[in-house]
C-alpha cells in the first residue's frame, strides 16, 4: 500500500484489481468494500450506474474470474488500467479498460469500464 503526501493510504491499480478478485473467489465484496467511498458509483459500458451498495451487492454474486492485469497510469487521482474477464456462462473471451478516480483520501470514488469481446 502506497502513502500520498497527505499520508493517507493509496491503493494502486493493482492493489484494487486484486481485492475483486479476491471478492470474486470468494463471492464476498469485502476485499473491495473497504476501498470504495461512500458515495462511490460504477459506471458500465452501456452507460448503466450502479451505487456502492449495488456494486457490492453484484461483486458478492459474480461468477467469474479476472486476470492479466495491466496498469496504464495512475497517481493519487486516477488509476487507468486493463484486465482480462472470465464469466461462467460468457462463451467469448473480453478485455475491460477500466478508469477508476480516487478521493483525496485514497479511497475509490468511481469505477468506469469499457468492456470488449476478443
Amino acid at each position: 500500500v502506497n502513502f500520498n503526501f497527505r499520508g493517507f493510504m493509496m491503493i494502486s491499480a493493482k492493489q484494487a484489481l486484486e481485492a475483486f478478485q479476491e471478492s470474486f473467489v470468494n463471492q464476498n465484496s469485502s476485499p473491495i468494500a473497504e476501498w470504495l467511498s461512500d458515495d462511490f458509483v460504477c459506471i458500465n459500458s452501456k452507460n448503466e450506474t450502479q451505487t456502492k451498495e449495488e456494486m457490492l451487492e453484484w461483486v458478492g454474486s459474480f461468477e467469474g474470474r479476472i486476470g492479466d492485469f495491466e496498469t496504464l497510469y495512475e497517481n493519487d487521482e486516477v488509476l487507468v488500467g486493463t484486465h482480462s474477464v472470465s464469466a461462467y456462462g460468457d462463451q467469448q473471451a473480453s478485455k475491460v479498460m477500466f478508469f477508476a478516480t480516487l478521493k483525496g483520501y485514497g479511497k475509490i470514488s468511481s469505477w468506469r469500464i469499457h468492456r470488449s469481446f476478443l
